[in-house]
């Protein structure tokens, strides 16, 4: 992806600039665009209820004063989360364009480990080197806390083969994060990475990540309950290039049943990716709104299963096999 409104690296356009030789395309190949408004304002949904259960909250706002609804509920009586909402236009004289601003409810599993709930933050250009996604729900005492943050990555030669800028990751609880994988896209100028935390006090969580760049930043944070104080039991991740079926993150060795939490980013032009096989889908995150080609909707998913000790992947379909997607499995003892 081309950048939007900073500094100008080898090949990318700046805002107001001009396109140095030998520029590369970015997400779609086409040359990114400076002092472009951002848009935002769709509103999310949800309120379905499941059985056996009290039904979720909602009603969080997003930026941009949209107010999400959701609300769905698992079975076995634990209560989902919802309030969906989204907004953000780029304002202020930001250069590039706002992406999803939402917090998204999770899902209940049926018994034992599940992801209570996520939210969900996206944006393109706000000159901002800090993003934030807040819980809908206060979170429950013991349980882990897993962040995926996405940023630019143009570094080296030709841009986007080095390793990216950190990102540091922490939230209004105090907690400290782990890194624990990190997968560069050289062809899409972007980095993902994992993070853990675990065996949180209960209250409400408020995510944060600081990046050296202003451009492309995305965060996620899930809540998984029903998981050990110390659950860490392996991570994997990996890039791939146009899979017309499957894409996965590679093996992880399992020594115990497990939740397998699954996240993947797609070059964002066709939509999000499906769930793999047995997997339960959370939900979607980080819509880049059109900007270089990418489609008016959210092009990452997260996702879980229960597995049993052996070697595990998460896995995912998708959308288009002209995607590439930036594949993270993380594994925690039940």
């Amino acid at each position: 992806m081309n950048g939007n409104g900073g500094a100008t690296g080898a090949g990318a356009k700046g805002a107001g600039g001009g396109t140095a030789a030998g520029g590369k395309a970015g997400r779609s190949g086409a040359t990114g665009s400076g002092g472009a408004t951002g848009s935002g304002g769709a509103t999310g949904s949800g309120g379905a209820t499941g059985s056996g259960g009290a039904t979720g909250s909602g009603g969080a706002t997003g930026s941009g004063g949209a107010t999400g609804s959701g609300g769905a509920t698992g079975s076995g009586g634990a209560t989902g989360s919802g309030g969906a909402a989204s907004g953000g236009a780029a304002s202020g004289g930001a250069t590039g364009s706002g992406g999803s601003m939402a917090g998204n409810g999770g899902t209940v599993g049926t018994g034992g480990a599940s992801v209570r709930q996520y939210a969900e933050r996206a944006w393109v250009g706000m000159s901002t080197q800090d993003i934030t996604a807040t819980l809908s729900k206060p979170i429950l005492a013991g349980s882990s806390l897993v962040v995926f943050a996405t940023e630019y990555n143009i570094n080296g030669t030709p841009p986007g083969s080095a390793p990216p800028d950190p990102i540091k990751v922490d939230d209004n609880g105090g907690g400290s994060y782990k890194l624990l994988e990190t997968v560069n896209s050289e062809p899409d100028w972007a980095a993902t990475m994992a993070f853990a935390r675990y065996d949180a006090a209960a209250g409400s969580i408020t995510a944060h990540a600081h990046f050296v760049g202003l451009e492309w930043q995305g965060i996620v944070v899930a809540e998984v309950v029903g998981v050990k104080a110390a659950p860490f039991l392996g991570s994997a991740s990996q890039l791939l290039a146009n899979q017309s079926s499957t894409a996965s993150s590679g093996p992880i060795n399992v020594t115990a049943p497990a939740i397998l939490i699954g996240f993947c980013q797609s070059s964002a032009q066709h939509g999000a990716p499906k769930p793999g096989a047995g997997f339960t889908s959370v939900g979607t995150a980080w819509n880049w709104k059109t900007v270089e080609g990418t489609a008016d909707a959210p092009g990452s998913l997260l996702e879980y299963k229960i597995v049993q000790p052996g070697s595990v992947a998460a896995t995912f379909v998708p959308a288009s096999n002209l995607d590439n997607t930036q594949n993270i499995g993380v594994a925690l003892a039940e």
